[in-house]
């Protein structure tokens, strides 16, 4: 068999901007006779149209049975060269990204290689068997200890893994893409062999037990142990290009000659480069043709993985083709070494929730370990959030488990329970009305439910409590039952309580206004009893003050002088206990006047009370009976006590009439008599000259009757005026002289 290996290394030492320790180093084995081989391509290739994606033999993305063989020098797992699980599995999924157009920085493609950008449609992924048919513990991985191999230890340069490392270990590569995964040597990132035409030509084959892609272990994925600026895995995304039979942009050969413009990587939408561009935007190399910018964007350039992120049209028809044509490339996609498995959703019956009740966590698995995802055929009545199912109300709705697979797994049969939401039970608080009385006034009735729908009461029997709203009123007395009742809604169910309230009789309170002592010279006095009930009042009379007495339209009458004790009671009826007895003492005192019999140097006091009497002279005691007949002169109180009520007056006994002061209008040969006088007093003139007049005042000096005499005898009417002691000023001559009488 003959084939040749190219070398391809470049190291760019220039530095501009976003300059490494490290340079991208690339080992590429391609047929002897490249020519034939882009003969056999050109047969195949078609114009390339103007979509996204080549027009392929197959309906569904080409899937690419992977094994990666990790060769380590006994380290553990994750340690050194025998880096994690994650750390490989994290290379397929760039992979994936990558050749798919799926990768996030395609929003850093420039917008003038926009329209040429395109993805393969391509699955790379993990073998699940190994070549004697038994399932793989670490799926996609084998683990060799170069011990167990009698390898020498790492690094490896190209020599040595082409021709030890790769025969002694790869995996029959009609089944399987061989990566291998190890310490190399001299700088370099990537090695990669070529594919090579299906035509029947011995002297252009490729040895199989190379063909696959070797990468350096820190350069491998875009976790673990990987290394900056070669850290996100683009290295097998570029030897998988080429693998895929794609060259460096500046064509098949090393690109070390700076004015190689003529060479070309045989794809019309990729720009001609002479050299590679080591680094990121700033170094931007020489142009060819006019090229203002180069396509270091491209994964087949040597730029750091932050700056790759294209393939174009182009180099996927090529791909397209190798992929369908080539040995060792078309065999892949019939593979059964990684064929999907079937999973099985385990996905147990819902029990039954109630509206309010908590979130549901939702536990179904499956075979494959996969995540499971959720839907619900009413989000009205279940929301999923994940694995959460949150209750939106009563109802019933269907929730699948699914499991749509991924690289390994079929999708799993979707498992379909029913969740059924039933209405909430609510319990109603209401709070004790306790018992009440006619008398109490309207209440309010307060109730509630955690639900916080309406509370509607009503009563058994609204003669005795009637209910507006939430207001209850007693109308009468007896026991009722009062309901308070929510009817539910469509997430509810409806709810009810009772309690027995006794409407008892209702007190009563007696009440009055405050009465003081009366004169018993008023015709009645006022009063105020009443009951709280608005029932009528009953009243005993006591006292030596009552005398057929009685109380109407608030006015007591039938009364006499003394103490008067008055009893209100209210006895009750149907809806009324009685009232308290509520009594009341007062006074109706006497209202004494001192009726005085005037003689010469001589008084008679007389008063109008029988008993009770006593007479004061200057605050001292001089007499007790109903009369008292004095010689002296000045100022007397009259006091009557009946029945432990008092009432005094004042009279005062002047000095002139003891001392026979009034003698003088008898000189004046005037007579007037009789005194005291009943309805008329008369007055005679022994010698009249015809002109005098008369006044009578009271002892307040109110003049109360006036009147001319025009003869020497005349009778004054005083019948109008009350028994009292009264003064007639008489004027003659000139003169005015007075005179004591008093009307009886």
């Amino acid at each position: 068999m003959k084939y040749i290996k190219l070398l391809i290394v470049l190291i760019l030492t220039g530095t501009t901007l976003n300059v490494y320790s490290q340079s991208r180093e690339c080992v590429v084995t391609k047929p002897a006779n490249l020519s034939s081989f882009e003969s056999w391509i050109k047969t195949l290739q078609t114009p390339v149209i103007s979509s996204k994606f080549r027009t392929k033999s197959f309906t569904t993305p080409y899937r690419i049975p992977v094994i990666v063989h990790v060769i380590h020098g006994g380290e553990p797992v994750g340690q050194g060269i025998n880096i994690s699980f994650d750390q490989i599995s994290s290379q397929l999924e760039v992979l994936n990204a990558d050749f798919n157009r799926q990768n996030a920085d395609t929003i850093d493609t420039p917008q003038e290689f926009a329209a040429v950008a395109s993805g393969i449609e391509i699955e790379f992924v993990p073998a699940l068997i190994n070549p004697s048919g038994d399932s793989l513990v670490e799926h996609g991985v084998e683990r060799i200890d170069r011990n167990n191999k009698s390898f020498s230890a790492p690094p490896y340069d190209y020599n040595y893994l082409s021709t030890t490392i790769q025969p002694a270990t790869y995996w029959n590569p009609d089944q399987y893409l061989n990566i291998w995964v190890t310490a190399i040597s001299g700088n370099i990132l990537g090695i990669a062999q070529f594919p090579e035409d299906a035509l029947p030509d011995l002297e252009t084959n490729l040895d199989p037990k190379t063909d696959g892609i070797i990468v350096n272990y820190t350069n491998y994925g875009n976790t673990g142990i990987v290394e900056i600026p070669y850290n996100k895995g683009r290295t097998a995304t570029h030897e998988i290009g080429h693998w895929l039979g794609l060259y460096h942009l500046w064509g098949p050969l090393d690109g070390n000659d700076p004015n190689n413009c003529t060479e070309d990587d045989l794809v019309n939408d990729t720009p001609n480069q002479d050299k590679p561009n080591n680094f990121c935007p700033g170094v931007q190399g020489s142009t060819c043709n006019g090229v203002v910018r180069e396509m270091w964007d491209n994964y087949m350039d040597y730029t750091p993985d932050d700056c790759m992120n294209i393939f174009t049209l182009g180099q996927v028809d090529r791909m397209v083709i190798v992929i369908e044509n080539a040995p060792r490339r078309a065999s892949l996609l019939t593979s059964t070494m990684a064929e999907k498995l079937n999973q099985t959703i385990t996905f147990n019956p819902l029990p039954n929730k109630a509206f309010g009740d908590p979130f549901i966590i939702l536990n179904a698995t499956s075979t494959s370990g996969l995540a499971i995802t959720y839907e619900s055929s009413d989000t009205t009545v279940a929301n999923i959030n994940n694995d959460t199912l949150f209750v939106g109300k009563a109802g019933q709705a269907s929730i699948s488990a699914k499991q749509a697979g991924d690289i390994i797994f079929n999708a799993g049969v979707e498992v379909n329970n029913l969740l059924v939401v039933n209405k909430a039970s609510q319990a109603i608080s209401f709070n004790p009305v306790g018992s009440k009385r006619f008398s109490d006034a309207p209440f309010d009735l307060t109730a509630m439910v955690l639900s916080g729908l309406e509370v509607v009461f009503t009563s058994s029997n609204p003669t005795i409590v009637s209910i507006s709203g939430n207001t209850a009123t007693i109308d009468s007395t007896g026991v009722v039952i009062l309901t308070a009742t929510q009817a539910g809604n469509e997430n509810y169910l409806n709810a009810e309580m009772t309690q027995n309230v006794s409407v008892d009789k209702g007190l009563q309170v007696i009440t009055f206004t405050f009465i003081p002592d009366q004169q018993d010279t008023i015709p009645f006095i006022p009063v105020d009893f009443k009951s709280s009930s608005g029932l009528l009042l009953e009243f005993i009379f006591e006292g030596s003050g009552q005398q057929n007495s009685k109380i109407m339209n608030n006015e007591l009458t039938g009364f006499n002088t003394g103490n008067m004790k008055i009893t209100a009671q209210q006895p009750g009826d149907a809806y009324y206990e009685p009232a308290s007895v509520v009594t009341y003492q007062f006074c109706i005192n006497p209202s004494p006047v001192v009726i005085p019999e005037i003689d010469t140097h001589h008084v008679v006091l007389r008063s109008g009370y029988t008993m009770g009497n006593s007479w004061y002279l200057e605050d001292s005691l001089v007499s007790q009976g109903m009369s008292y007949d004095t010689y002296q002169f000045g100022q007397f109180i009259l006091e009557v006590s009946i029945g432990g009520c008092t009432g005094s007056t004042q009279y005062l006994v002047d000095e002139k009439v003891i001392t026979g002061v009034e003698d003088d209008i008898r000189k004046k040969g005037i007579l007037i008599y009789p005194n005291p006088a009943r309805s008329f007093i008369n007055i005679d003139f022994m010698n009249f000259s015809g002109e005098a007049s008369i006044q009578i005042i009271n002892i307040q000096g109110q003049v109360l009757i006036e009147q001319y005499i025009d003869r020497n005898d005349q009778k004054i009417d005083i019948d109008m005026l009350k028994d009292d002691v009264y003064i007639m000023l008489v004027t003659y001559n000139q003169q005015v002289l007075p005179y004591k009488f008093i009307k009886k």
